[in-house]
């Protein structure tokens, strides 16, 4: 399955890939996927529909909490993340070949203080812009 993925969607599945082994609790809620992405749980039950239609997720009964539903990883979005995460490290070797090693830490600390700007000043509905690409 070869299909182009949008920001939020790989944010969804990366989101999902720490629970995907995990035999207690697999998979995680809508509104702790909404956490961790900070936007609305709304904008996440979208993600995840399309997801589902593509194959790369199902949501199942959670166990120990019938009431609930968790969203989890099928073999197919499994695969899709590791295709991500090694475009990403492929990508950022080359950056950094590229950059050299001074550049490269300036580029990180750089990085990491727009991160963190980001995540004091930006409310939910305005992440939920941005990952709509608004």
């Amino acid at each position: 399955m070869n299909m182009e993925h949008t920001p939020g969607e790989v944010r969804v599945l990366m989101s999902l890939l720490d629970r995907s082994e995990s035999p207690e609790l697999p998979g995680l809620k809508v509104s702790e996927i909404s956490n961790r992405m900070r936007v609305t749980s709304p904008t996440i039950t979208q993600f995840v529909k399309g997801l589902e239609k593509k194959g790369l997720v199902e949501r199942v009964i959670d166990e120990k909490d019938r009431r609930a539903v968790r969203v989890c990883l099928t073999a197919e979005g499994k695969r899709v993340v590791e295709e991500v995460q090694d475009n990403v490290t492929r990508y950022m070797n080359g950056l950094v070949d590229y950059l050299g090693e001074e550049d490269s830490r300036k580029l990180t600390e750089l990085l990491n203080k727009a991160s963190t700007y980001r995540s004091r000043t930006l409310r939910p509905t305005e992440a939920q812009d941005m990952e709509r690409g608004r």
